[in-house]
């Protein structure tokens, strides 16, 4: 999942700062079992999970198997 995260990002030209978790725009996660869509502008990459930020004091994990599929803000 981490190599498909880095493609869609290289795919959508957007910059992902792996210290602070900052991306260069968000991006849309879409999730399985909520057929919901995250925006997301901060995330850290883990072992089976990526770490979600809302905000500065809010954060959701998700595991890599819950992610359907990345979009770009533009194809929305």
């Amino acid at each position: 999942m981490r190599e498909r995260f880095l493609a869609a990002l290289e795919k959508f030209g957007v910059d992902y700062n792996q210290e602070t978790g900052w991306l260069s725009k968000p991006i849309i996660f879409v999730v399985y079992d909520r057929r919901s869509h995250w925006t997301v502008e901060r995330v850290f990459l883990f072992e089976n999970h990526f770490l979600v930020f809302e905000g500065t004091k809010s954060s959701k994990k998700i595991t890599f198997d819950k992610v359907k599929q990345f979009k770009s803000l533009l194809q929305a």
